[in-house]
């Protein structure tokens, strides 16, 4: 990846994205990654799927008689750990929200076993 495109997606991750990582649910060990950047611009969300691959979902805004000109969501969505673990480290010089974090999920993802389900 381009020091410009991995800048660009750092700034994108930092303001609309979600890194998220975790290892234990209700006494069964597991680990779980991911990456995630939601934002009503499709474009966007295309342009962040070339960079940093994953899938996209939509998401309907509710019916609601008060806010009534909700627009639809998207979402872009990558848990391959080796793919977040490679993500990261080109992100990270860019990063600055979210660059603690970051760093955390690149130790995590380099620790343990992981399994596939």
């Amino acid at each position: 990846m381009k020091k410009v495109s991995a800048a660009w997606l750092a700034g994108v991750i930092d303001s609309d994205g979600c890194l998220f990582f975790n290892a234990q649910r209700k006494n069964i060990c597991w680990k779980r990654c991911q990456i995630t950047v939601c934002n009503t611009n499709l474009t966007l969300i295309h342009k962040a799927q070339n960079l940093m691959g994953g899938y996209i979902s939509m998401r309907k805004p509710k019916k609601d008689k008060l806010i009534q000109h909700r627009k639809i969501m998207y979402q872009l969505r990558e848990s391959a750990h080796l793919k977040c673990l490679t993500l990261l480290k080109q992100l990270l010089p860019y990063l600055t929200a979210k660059k603690n974090y970051a760093k955390q999920m690149v130790t995590f993802i380099k620790k343990g076993k992981w399994e596939k389900r």
